[in-house]
């Protein structure tokens, strides 16, 4: 067996070996919300009947290290081809899936050298009908995915279109940084993007994970939970950003710094030093750090917590087409904030209207005069909302619909304390909370505003109300589902660059005749475009920060026809 190299300074504090090697080694991996929450899309991926799974995140955010450990549990039944060199060509890729596969270790080794695409395709489906007779699955791993050419990418698309009669013969991981995001949307690869299966992007670490992400390295190696004071981590974060390939780099160079000067414990300082050598310079705190700051710790915990659904495993289950495994699995408490009892002597409760005194009669369309809308016994308000945007989810709160909007491809938004009004410029259905005379909490689906009435759908039943009574009973909670734009992560300021986004925006801003010329952006949100979306915004009631984000690209999107709306057309705008 050969020796573990160690720094100079594992002696002097009791390590096995380095604690902050970046090499990607899964027993190292700690194992964040987020950690698993990714692990566990990509077995989703695995678990479906092949097609394309998607794992994106900046670098240094430990996606290479979360796929070893993919691979380190896949059962036996599962081979693996594992691609380093994405900036190869269509052949060369081609052969490589063959070589990791064994396909050509006999005579045909020969004919894979010389052969062409077509020829390696053929080879490949031959090889791969016979792993399915022996049923065995096949996945191929493709790290830097970024750097792929789109004619590769529509060669390893055609690789998922080897089948039998029943049964897709392959799944492909794409590991890359989120430029890939923006190769996927472009329109000629269209295809390929519809056969993502599952997808996530890996986010850095939060400051609450920090101190457990380097206690937990640390204890791994045998060392004390005690090496980094409290007050070194938000230093390390400031200058880290939360990337775990910064935090190692820099962790490892502070514990350096103890060794050299014989101390015990890292110190802010001694973090700052080892960061301005690690970074080459001293940094300036980030958005990124204030915005912790601002948040506070207690408030990231807390969304740490409400993440906590998304624990599940196992690659042999299966699973409807449209249900992930991670809402069959859902098991975390309903940590809905229950308001404080009043002056009545009964406390007040908050209940998703559910019961079986549901009626049968099917779901009408969002965008149809109010009526009574379809439901099935015991089926929550938040399950209903998820079936007006065409999925059938198990969910049972608002916020485990949050929690599975991303594996439906779209983006959940929960508000409090939300003025009544504001429900005008999102124009989409969404979950409210809404009191009643009994001192009770309902959320409710508000699937349509007609004139001057509102209407509610629950389990239990189809209501219309007034305005005015919906304005009194209301209690300034909302969640709506929405559809990001091709390639739409976060926010976007001037500056920012984003090709698909661009793309999209300047067809929007000709829709609303903002501007009939066809804008030339570089991939660049400019200075000339934020002030087209300032005056989008200003004529639509927003605030003209010139940011897009979520509120201004709902608005936008709120002319799509496959959209839900939340309004009819005679609607004033006003409660």
């Amino acid at each position: 067996m050969a020796k573990i190299k160690k720094s100079i300074y594992c002696d002097y504090f009791g390590f096995s070996r380095d604690p902050f090697s970046i090499s990607p080694d899964p027993a190292l991996l700690y194992p964040t919300l987020q950690h698993k929450k990714a692990l566990a899309y990509l077995k989703y991926g695995l678990d479906r009947e092949g097609g394309f799974i998607l794992l994106t995140g900046e670098v240094g955010t430990g996606k290479t290290t979360l796929t070893r450990l993919m691979l380190d549990q896949l059962p036996g039944n599962i081979r693996v081809a594992y691609i380093l060199n994405a900036n190869a060509d269509s052949d060369s890729v081609l052969r490589s899936v063959c070589k990791e596969l064994g396909v050509g270790s006999d005579d045909t080794a020969t004919d894979i050298q010389s052969a062409n695409a077509d020829g390696l395709m053929e080879l490949l489906y031959s090889d791969l009908l016979k792993a399915h007779g022996e049923n065995k699955k096949t996945l191929v791993v493709i790290e830097e995915a970024q750097n792929l050419d789109p004619e590769v990418l529509e060669t390893l698309r055609l690789l998922t279109n080897l089948e039998t009669n029943t049964t897709k013969l392959l799944h492909i991981l794409l590991v890359g940084q989120p430029e890939l995001l923006d190769t996927l949307a472009i329109k000629s690869l269209r295809q390929l993007n519809q056969r993502v299966v599952s997808r996530h992007h890996l986010q850095p670490l939060q400051i609450s994970d920090l101190e457990n992400y380097l206690n937990y390295r640390i204890q791994k190696v045998g060392g004390q939970p005690t090496l980094f004071s409290k007050s070194s981590l938000k230093t390390l974060f400031q200058h880290s950003e939360g990337i775990p390939r910064l935090v190692n780099l820099i962790s490892e160079r502070a514990l350096l710094g103890v060794f050299s000067n014989g101390g015990k414990q890292v110190t802010p300082g001694i973090v700052k030093a080892a960061a301005e050598e690690v970074l080459g310079q001293k940094p300036e705190p980030t958005n990124a750090w204030l915005k912790t700051v601002l948040i506070g710790t207690a408030a990231t915990a807390l969304v740490a917590v409400l993440g906590a659904g998304a624990y599940f495993y196992g690659l042999s289950q299966t699973t409807p087409e449209s249900t992930p495994v991670a809402l069959k699995q859902m098991t975390t408490p309903d940590l809905t904030p229950k308001p404080t009892p009043g002056p009545s002597s009964s406390p007040v409760t908050m209940v998703d209207a559910v019961g079986p005194e549901a009626t049968q009669t099917g779901l009408v369309s969002a965008n149809a005069a109010p009526q009574y809308m379809a439901i099935s016994p015991m089926v929550s308000s938040a399950s209903l909302l998820a079936k007006l945007w065409g999925h059938e989810i198990p969910v049972t709160s608002p916020r485990e619909l949050c929690q599975a909007a991303g594996a439906l491809g779209l983006r959940c938004e929960s508000f409090s304390q939300m003025a009544l009004n504001d429900l005008f410029q999102f124009d989409r259905p969404g979950l409210v909370t809404l009191s009643s005379d009994y001192d009770q909490l309902t959320v409710y689906l508000l699937a349509k505003i007609e004139g001057d009435s509102a209407q509610l759908v629950s389990a239990k039943g189809n209501s219309l109300i007034s305005l005015k009574e919906l304005e009194r009973r209301w209690q300034g909670d909302f969640t709506l589902l929405w559809q990001p734009p091709p390639g739409y992560r976060q926010p976007l300021k001037e500056g920012d660059s984003n090709l698909a986004i661009m793309r999209w925006l300047t067809d929007q801003m000709q829709h609303w005749q903002i501007t009939e010329e066809r804008l030339i952006t570089g991939r660049m949100y400019t200075g000339a475009l934020v002030k087209l979306v300032q005056q989008f915004q200003q004529s639509s009631g927003l605030e003209a920060d010139g940011i897009l984000g979520v509120r201004t690209i709902i608005r936008m999107n709120s002319a799509g026809g496959d959209n839900p709306k939340l309004l009819s057309a005679n609607s004033d705008g006003e409660v």
